[in-house]
């Protein structure tokens, strides 16, 4: 639904009308698609004015952490390589699923905001012009392009399992041995890539939507049915011992394994997705007010009167 923010005589519903569109658009099948109000969203920083000389800062950055965590991810290849045990075995481990997803995110990332800024440069309307509107199911959305739908199914899984492998890698195993825990791999792999997710989450303008839990929640149970069928069919880890992680040791200890696998791959997720969507609306509130800012010292400068308030009810729309 559209809000305009510079109508002072628009009728607004209640406070609690409102709140019942949000849970109704939330919570509508719709939703579980890549569908959404503006494709502005995956090309801009949402921090910065929608200007070129300060959106391309956004750019440059994007392919900065994306060429950064994709050579620590071909460096990690390659270590692995020198040792055949270590390579036959190197994508058991979540932490290697979650470090590749991470870095196809940062790749389709850098990819969509490049496509997305050149076709408005070059052949697109302008920065500020809104796409056309369509309406699935009830619910006003964007039909997004392929480049900025990738980039968004991409960024439920990259953004999220980072932290999670982060939070649970530092739980389970951060009193470890200190030469393979703070090794300068093991940091980039369990550590800093879950700090970068983070902080991309905060700066990206990337939406987020609750029922989108179903993709994380997959993804986990996948690893967790994965790792079962590996101890069935007697699989090792690199030294030889009959489980992936210690506490994921069906036969020692089966008890303690299915915890972790019910926690991990049901609770867990669940608790962290919701983190991360508080974490957007509290982005999109403060990003707002950061974007209305800018608005009004534009308009500011460059209109008065009348010209400026027409100016600034056209301006100020903000889509929800």
């Amino acid at each position: 639904m559209e809000l305009e923010a510079g109508d002072q005589t628009a009728e607004r519903p209640p406070p609690r009308g409102r709140c019942m569109a949000w849970l109704s658009s939330e919570l509508h099948y719709t939703a579980l698609a890549c569908c959404y109000q503006d494709n502005k969203a995956f090309a801009f920083s949402p921090w910065l004015p929608l200007k070129w000389k300060w959106q391309w800062a956004y750019l440059l950055y994007r392919w900065i952490i994306m060429l950064y965590f994709v050579g620590w991810l071909l460096y990690s290849l390659v270590n692995a390589a020198q040792t055949p045990d270590v390579q036959a075995k190197f994508f058991i481990y979540l932490t290697n699923w979650g470090f590749v997803c991470f870095n196809v995110y940062l790749f389709m990332a850098a990819i969509s905001v490049t496509v997305t800024l050149y076709s408005h440069l070059h052949v697109g309307p302008p920065l500020d012009t809104l796409p056309p509107l369509t309406v699935r199911g009830g619910i006003t959305c964007t039909l997004l392009t392929t480049v900025n739908g990738l980039h968004w199914a991409t960024a439920i899984i990259g953004l999220e399992f980072p932290v999670a492998i982060t939070v649970l890698f530092w739980i389970f195993f951060g009193n470890g041995d200190p030469d393979q825990t703070l090794s300068i791999s093991s940091i980039h792999v369990h550590l800093l890539n879950g700090i970068i997710a983070f902080l991309d989450t905060w700066i990206t303008g990337v939406p987020f939507r609750v029922l989108h839990v179903v993709y994380i929640i997959l993804f986990g149970c996948v690893y967790i049915v994965f790792s079962a069928l590996y101890y069935a069919g007697g699989g090792t880890d690199p030294a030889n011992r009959p489980y992936i992680y210690p506490v994921l040791d069906y036969g020692g200890n089966p008890g303690l394994a299915a915890g972790v696998a019910v926690g991990c791959g049901l609770v867990f997720p669940v608790i962290l997705h919701l983190i991360f969507y508080a974490m957007y609306l509290a982005r999109y509130w403060l990003s707002t007010l950061v974007q209305t800012h800018w608005r009004v010292s534009r308009v500011s400068s460059s209109a008065s009167g009348e010209e400026q308030a027409l100016t600034m009810q056209q301006e100020r729309t903000i889509v929800i």
